[in-house]
């Protein structure tokens, strides 16, 4: 991804939302293996692919966010 993504002028997403509904642990694994998979990309954003699902855990978005602050490149 970063190969083809480097020079792109900023990229967001891409967990998708379907993740959030299962459980936590799920989640924080797809999360971290997009961080991994966006190291290289300077202007990267992490976002839900679409927003936050009804059935949503609090405490699954927390943990995400959480993951997300604690990345190191």
């Amino acid at each position: 991804m970063d190969e083809v993504f480097r020079s792109a002028k900023g990229l967001q997403g891409n967990l998708d939302p379907l993740y959030t509904t299962v459980n936590a642990e799920v989640a924080v694994s797809e999360t971290q293996k997009i961080l991994d998979d966006a190291r290289n990309i300077d202007r990267y954003v992490f976002n839900l692919g679409h927003g936050v699902l009804p059935e949503t855990s609090v405490e699954c978005l927390k943990q995400i966010v959480r993951t997300v602050h604690e990345y190191e490149r």
